[in-house]
């Protein structure tokens, strides 16, 4: 679908876009991890994926760090979130959840964090996955992180994180 003034894809159109089962067990394997780190009993979770928009700077902060990281990956990933879509709820969380603006819900829930995440990127042969994650815990409380996650016999685990910026 396209604008009918300027002729540019729809925001409408771009957040259409469903993401597979795949990256839902990567959100799961990011959230799980977040909620269990913070003792959480809920989570609360931007309803649509976000994205850094300073994520070049990964290749100097990150690259040392994270060493299977390449630079085509981080290009991979920026190319991939040039679009926002809505996330369904398909997460498998070991904690109840909302993911917001998906639902008439409640304006207070019982969390401390709002989790947000990108679209993730895969390889060729869907067994490692790259990620921006990003926790908002209040107006000077947040932090967002790069996730690099390989594909094991238990499902997907954290190999290396990141972080790109705190507050």
């Amino acid at each position: 679908m396209r604008c009918y003034s300027c002729g540019q894809p729809s925001k409408l159109a771009q957040v259409s876009i469903p993401p597979d089962s795949d990256e839902y067990a990567v959100y799961s394997a990011v959230i799980n991890k977040a909620v269990a780190k913070r003792k959480a009993k809920f989570a609360v979770i931007d309803g649509r994926t976000v994205f850094y928009e300073n994520i070049a700077k990964a290749q100097y902060t990150c690259q040392p760090i994270m060493k299977p990281l390449t630079q085509e990956m981080l290009q991979n990933l920026i190319r991939k979130n040039g679009e926002r879509y809505r996330l369904s709820e398909s997460l498998k969380l070991n904690v109840q959840y909302v993911l917001l603006g998906n639902q008439a819900a409640p304006r207070t829930y019982p969390a401390s964090a709002i989790f947000s995440l990108s679209k993730v990127w895969f390889n060729d042969k869907k067994d490692v996955a790259l990620v921006y994650f990003k926790v908002n815990c209040g107006s000077l409380c947040g932090e967002g992180n790069l996730i690099l996650l390989s594909r094991g016999n238990r499902g997907w685990e954290i190999r290396e994180e990141c972080r790109l910026w705190i507050s």
